[in-house]
C-alpha cells in the first residue's frame, strides 16, 4: 500500500531483511518517536538472527534493550556504552574472528561524537564484508501534530538517511487512540 502524501510502503516485520540484504549486505535505519518499539524491534531481530549467525547487538543504553532479551549474557549483546571508535575497534576486532552478519547499533541518539568518518566507516564494513547493519534513529516529537503522525522525508536524520540503503519508520496508531489494533506498523520510505 503506497502513501504518495508520505512517500512509503507498508511492510511486515518479517520483510524488513530481506534475501538481497543477506546477500549483499545493507544499512537500515529504523526511526519512529519515543517508545514506539525501535529497539523491541531491533531486538527481535537479534534473537531470530542470533540463532543462525553471528551478530553484535550494541545497547548504548547501557541495558534498556535487555528487557526484550531472555538472556542478557547472550553472545553478541554489548550493554555498556561505547564511543564510536570504540565500536569501530570492537566490529574490526569481531570480524577477524568470525565476521558478523548483522550489527545493530541502538540508541544512535546516544553517540555524541558521530561524523562522516564514523557513517563511512560502517558503509565500509557492510560493502566490503556484505553486513546488515541496523541503525536506531529518533524522530522528533512534532510528527505527532501531522496527520497520521507520520513524518517526511525532511523529518528524518539527514546524514543518515543519505547513507542508508533502506529506511523504515516505525508507527503504532494504538498508542494515538486510532485504533484498537496494538501491532507495529513498518513503513519503507526509503529502498536502494
Amino acid at each position: 500500500m503506497k502513501d504518495k502524501a508520505y512517500n512509503h510502503n507498508l511492510i511486515a516485520c518479517k520483510n524488513i531483511i530481506t534475501e538481497k540484504d543477506l546477500n549483499y549486505g545493507n544499512l537500515i535505519l529504523l526511526a519512529s518517536r519515543p517508545g514506539i518499539g525501535k529497539t523491541k524491534t531491533c531486538c527481535k531481530l537479534f534473537k531470530h538472527y542470533a540463532k543462525i549467525y553471528n551478530c553484535l547487538y550494541f545497547d548504548l543504553s547501557g541495558g534498556r534493550s535487555s528487557c526484550f532479551l531472555e538472556n542478557n549474557e547472550q553472545k553478541g549483546l554489548i550493554l555498556n556504552f561505547m564511543s564510536s571508535i570504540e565500536i569501530i575497534k570492537k566490529i574490526q576486532s569481531e570480524i577477524k574472528k568470525e565476521t558478523p552478519k548483522f550489527i545493530f547499533i541502538d540508541y544512535w541518539r546516544l553517540l555524541t561524537n558521530i561524523d562522516d568518518w564514523f557513517l563511512n566507516m560502517l558503509l565500509e564494513i557492510y560493502y566490503k564484508h556484505k553486513v546488515v547493519i541496523i541503525i536506531t534513529s529518533l524522530l522528533s516529537r512534532k510528527v505527532e501534530m501531522r496527520k497520521h503522525h507520520l513524518p517526511k522525508i525532511k523529518d528524518l536524520n539527514e546524514n543518515l538517511f543519505n547513507c542508508c540503503g533502506k529506511c523504515l519508520v516505525i508507527s503504532r496508531p494504538y498508542s494515538y487512540g486510532e485504533s484498537e489494533d496494538d501491532e507495529l506498523h513498518y513503513l519503507l520510505y526509503k529502498i536502494r
